[in-house]
């Protein structure tokens, strides 16, 4: 069954941010292919950012404004609900999407029609829209299933620019409202999972990177969880490959090669670390490939020093940073 563009919606989630959603809604609205675009509101502070968006939009575009808080994957989940189409993608306020977005997603689903999740690569950029490198692994061709036993160890696609079916995402009882950094990677691997999923190297959107201390995804990596959750995740993935196929087991050693452990994360950060904490990463980082000299070297301080010794070594880092 092919997708027509009547069948998408693009919902573009928001929460008290107006520096980024008009660009945000501005790349949905402009793709190649016409789609539905609906913003969905989680009740913030700021009850004027919806005059702000109907403004510039007007009635090209659908806004809902939730009457309470759902945090940020229940509102994923009010996407879900009020959807009104069989086709959804979602959008985060601050990112944005490749104008081919739906045009490659039809194109993709057009080769491996009657799947359930849809995905393509995706470039990081930093606050002001400087592009500093894809966010996932490149395909040795244009399209292809997803490998479901790299999926497990790996989240193939950024948040934005991906497609799938509400019902489906509802049937497995919606994005996970407890998770603490994973939903959406566990949501799009069970969607792929029970209903199949096929990527395409087309480059289809671009997320956001900050480094401000309130956003939940960087809090979590100041606080040294961010391979810990990781783990975790493909672990509950393999349980499920492990389902389908005895023989699917979580390969530590695998899962490290696909997800590297940058050096300088420990300098940067490991100094506010737990020392629970920081002894975990030390102990991933050790187990980590690939070998490069400032790589060698830091895994030679902890050898030396210890994990207590990586506390001081980032505290001196991190001074002459500041200078």
């Amino acid at each position: 069954m092919s997708i027509a563009p009547s069948d998408i919606t693009i919902a573009v989630t928001v929460y008290n941010r107006r520096d980024y959603i008009l660009k945000a809604v501005e790349s949905a609205l402009s793709q190649t292919v016409p789609v539905r675009v609906m913003v969905v509101e989680d009740c913030g502070p700021d009850a004027s950012l919806r005059d702000l968006v109907l403004a510039k939009f007007g009635d090209r575009i659908t806004y809902y404004r939730s009457p309470v808080r759902h945090g940020l994957f229940g509102n994923w989940n009010t996407c879900l609900e009020q959807c009104p189409t069989p086709w959804l993608s979602i959008l985060h306020d601050d990112d944005y999407l490749a104008t081919d977005f739906i045009e490659n997603a039809i194109r993709l689903a057009s080769a491996f029609p009657d799947r359930g999740f849809y995905c393509g690569r995706g470039r990081y950029t930093d606050q002001t829209g400087q592009e500093h490198g894809f966010g996932c692994p490149p395909l040795s061709k244009e399209m292809e299933e997803l490998d479901m036993n790299q999926f497990a160890d790996l989240n193939l696609t950024l948040f934005p620019g991906t497609l799938f079916r509400p019902k489906d995402a509802k049937s497995l009882g919606g994005f996970r409202t407890t998770s603490l950094f994973c939903g959406d990677w566990e949501m799009w691997f069970n969607l792929a999972y029970h209903y199949g999923g096929a990527r395409t190297n087309a480059c289809m959107a671009f997320a956001r990177s900050h480094f401000h201390a309130e956003r939940g995804t960087t809090k979590i990596e100041l606080r040294g969880l961010k391979f810990c959750v990781d783990f975790v995740q493909a672990k509950r993935n393999y349980h499920l490959l492990h389902l389908r196929d005895s023989k699917a087991r979580f390969d530590r050693a695998r899962h490290l090669s696909l997800n590297i452990f940058p050096a300088n994360a420990l300098l940067r950060h490991g100094a506010g670390f737990s020392p629970r904490m920081l002894k975990y990463n030390c102990g991933v980082f050790l187990q980590a490939p690939p070998e490069t000299f400032s790589r060698s070297l830091l895994k030679g301080c902890i050898r030396l020093l210890g994990w207590r010794g990586v506390k001081l070594c980032s505290q001196v880092y991190r001074a002459v940073k500041r200078r």
